[in-house]
């Protein structure tokens, strides 16, 4: 008797170790974002504009995720910024144009992706919500602060 009531504290003991572990792992934890959008039109016009399709957009706080892809070898040596113009487009609510800059030297024929996160606060201006209009991607970005 003693030894079956010892079986069952120790399954129960490894059920809820092991119920723990696979509850505590979020697949949805959200990556910090890793750059900051660049603001100014010399910025806008003169950054590279190597070929690139946006496949998704994320927004989450002030955290902007962008899933693209081109082609290349690796991707390890792309440079890649966000960009936006300094004027804002008089609407309510108000609007910036933003593009995804990418500088790709790699000559291969291979189609990769890459998710990349930037911190869009600089995008802000007066009241709490300005629309992003990003390059080569049809929906707006409503970031509302």
């Amino acid at each position: 008797m003693i030894s079956a009531t010892k079986n069952i504290i120790k399954s129960t003991f490894i059920f809820l170790i092991f119920l723990c572990l696979s509850s505590c792992q979020d697949e949805n934890i959200v990556e910090p974002c890793t750059q900051m959008l660049l603001i100014g039109n010399e910025i806008y016009d003169n950054y590279p504009d190597d070929q690139l399709t946006i496949l998704d957009v994320t927004l989450e706080g002030d955290c902007l995720q962008i899933n693209f892809a081109t082609s290349g070898c690796s991707g390890n040596s792309w440079i890649v910024e966000l960009v936006g113009r300094e004027e804002i487009l008089e609407s309510l609510p108000p609007q910036r144009l933003i593009r995804l800059s990418l500088e790709n030297n790699e000559i291969c024929d291979a189609y990769i992706g890459k998710s990349v996160t930037f911190d869009i606060t600089p995008s802000r201006v007066s009241g709490n919500e300005i629309i992003l209009n990003l390059d080569g991607w049809d929906k707006k970005i409503v970031y509302v602060y």
